[in-house]
């Protein structure tokens, strides 16, 4: 049965998903508002950007945990964090490094929109729970992913190469879609003392994951904390992404959460449209309108759920 703030609750996570959504649109459209600053191609796949970043906000959920009182961390709770930090951020941005040369952004974009289709197919085989999921779910991602193919130039594999680089990237893309439904599993399952210690595991395992790749890149690792540009926005737009991130995971189901995949790009393609007005066609105009209407059903649609145990003891 509802409670009576769960509508608010709902509202509020609901904010906050669109919230992190925007932030990273910003992220993405970064370098072709202020070209000046932040010149194309510079910072967020480089290996010392996401260590600091990550490390940032590692710093961040420790002081939030200290301030929150003692708690002993569970041994389990340790590795698991772990596991998802590494599962969520440093294999899926390894392998987009890397891959990079071969598969293009659009491309990486498109398969990333993935990642709601296969949370909708994987959820209910992850955790305890039993998610009602329909026919509409499943309709509605796929919806939003074809959407995001008549936006996004989706580029085949020419050579092995490319095409190993393209499977590397679904690779990567479904431990986001794995790691994801298990996150939020952990978190909404969980206590809520143990948000803050969970993200901060996270996010700084993570952090010593990418700062050893860029010591073997040969990557001076304290660079992004010179450039007063590149600080501040860590500072100002991707600690904060990172709390709604760990936010939304606990706060909705993994279902919502994944539509962040689908609603930064959309945002992003508004404010390019808004500020920088391109030509759209209408292939790309009903794309746009494919993907809000596919995320939004994801995101506002009820979701029935059903606690495995209990039905495990009615038998």
């Amino acid at each position: 049965m509802a409670t009576a703030g769960e509508p608010r609750l709902k509202k509020k996570a609901t904010a906050a998903l669109l919230g992190l959504s925007g932030l990273w649109a910003l992220s993405g459209v970064r370098a072709d508002l202020l070209p000046n600053l932040f010149p194309a191609g510079q910072g967020r796949s480089e290996f010392a950007g996401q260590a600091a970043t990550l490390a940032l906000f590692a710093l961040v959920a420790g002081a939030m945990c200290v301030l929150r009182g003692p708690y002993k961390p569970d041994r389990v709770l340790v590795v698991r964090a772990a596991l998802v930090g590494l599962g969520l951020f440093f294999l899926p941005g390894l392998v987009f490094h890397f891959a990079r040369t071969q598969v293009s952004d659009f491309t990486r974009v498109t398969l990333v929109a993935l990642v709601p289709v296969l949370v909708v197919v994987l959820e209910p085989h992850i955790g305890r729970r039993v998610v009602g999921i329909g026919s509409t779910q499943l309709v509605a991602s796929l919806a939003a992913l074809a959407g995001t193919l008549c936006v996004f130039p989706f580029d085949l594999p020419s050579d092995f190469a490319s095409a190993l680089a393209l499977g590397a990237v679904v690779v990567a893309v479904f431990s986001i879609a794995s790691v994801n439904c298990w996150a939020s599993e952990i978190l909404r399952e969980g206590d809520r003392k143990e948000v803050w210690l969970f993200a901060g595991i996270a996010a700084g395992t993570s952090a010593i994951a990418f700062a050893v790749a860029g010591l073997l890149a040969r990557e001076p690792l304290t660079a992004p904390l010179h450039a007063a540009p590149g600080l501040l926005w860590t500072v100002l737009v991707d600690v904060p992404a990172l709390g709604l991130l760990f936010y939304v995971l606990r706060a909705l189901p993994a279902v919502a959460t994944a539509t962040r995949f689908l609603f930064a790009p959309l945002i992003a393609n508004l404010i390019s449209i808004a500020l920088l007005r391109p030509h759209v066609d209408v292939r790309a105009g009903l794309g746009l309108a494919m993907i809000a209407a596919g995320a939004g059903w994801l995101l506002l649609a009820p979701a029935q759920s059903v606690d495995f145990q209990t039905i495990s003891s009615a038998r």
